[in-house]
């Protein structure tokens, strides 16, 4: 009889994507089995609890804190070597402007600023030209902008998270179409958009030195 090897671990990640609120657990489980002798089962369980995520209005009082994000978020853009955010944007005066409109976001983790958006509602005069397919559809939609994580929570998926939210917010809002755009060499943030179900569209242009942008579009009623 061919001898049995130990199951290996595997991480599992589960998250409740209501839109509303998540909690996220991290459970690694460990079963040792011998083929041929009775010795039961051995379990080793481990869980990382993390607490309520969650996105809600971006407020005067979170300043200080979304700027440490978007200092964070280029940063990192320029150890990666990606020339967007190099500049003094987005700058305070854009996210103080984003909290008097109203259409600044933050993703807050344990209780604190952990992600910054902004969710304009179109037209938005940068995506009224696009080079390549086109967009899917001439209809209202929510363009996502200004959208940063902190260094804190890299790599650990919150980008879906926040998107998630992002969508069922612009869902709730009678909108079905949402629109974002990055760097071409911003391939993280491409991985995460693209991930959500967003499809490559074409080039738009940003008032930035490099102007270029990849633009990335997703239909809801088609999710």
């Amino acid at each position: 009889m061919a001898k049995a090897r130990p199951l290996r671990s595997r991480p599992l990640t589960l998250r409740f994507l209501s839109g509303l609120a998540q909690r996220s657990f991290y459970f690694q489980i460990e079963s040792r089995v011998k083929l041929g002798e009775n010795e039961g089962h051995n379990y080793v369980l481990e869980m990382m609890f993390v607490s309520t995520i969650f996105m809600r209005v971006a407020m005067p009082a979170d300043i200080p804190a979304m700027m440490k994000v978007i200092a964070s978020a280029r940063q990192f853009l320029g150890a990666q070597g990606i020339d967007q955010w190099q500049g003094t944007y987005p700058d305070q005066a854009a996210i103080e402007q984003d909290i008097a409109t109203g259409i600044g976001r933050v993703l807050i983790v344990d209780g604190r600023v952990a992600g910054v958006a902004a969710l304009v509602v179109g037209p938005d005069p940068h995506y009224l030209r696009i080079d390549g397919a086109g967009w899917l559809a001439d209809v209202p939609y929510l363009a996502v902008h200004r959208f940063a994580l902190d260094g804190s929570i890299r790599g650990k998926q919150l980008s879906r998270v926040f998107f998630s939210n992002i969508m069922s917010e612009a869902y709730r809002r009678g909108f079905d179409d949402l629109r974002v755009d990055t760097h071409a060499k911003n391939v993280i943030m491409q991985h995460a958009i693209t991930g959500m179900g967003f499809d490559f569209r074409g080039i738009v242009y940003m008032d930035e030195p490099v102007p270029e942008r990849n633009a990335y579009e997703v239909r809801l009623t088609s999710v």
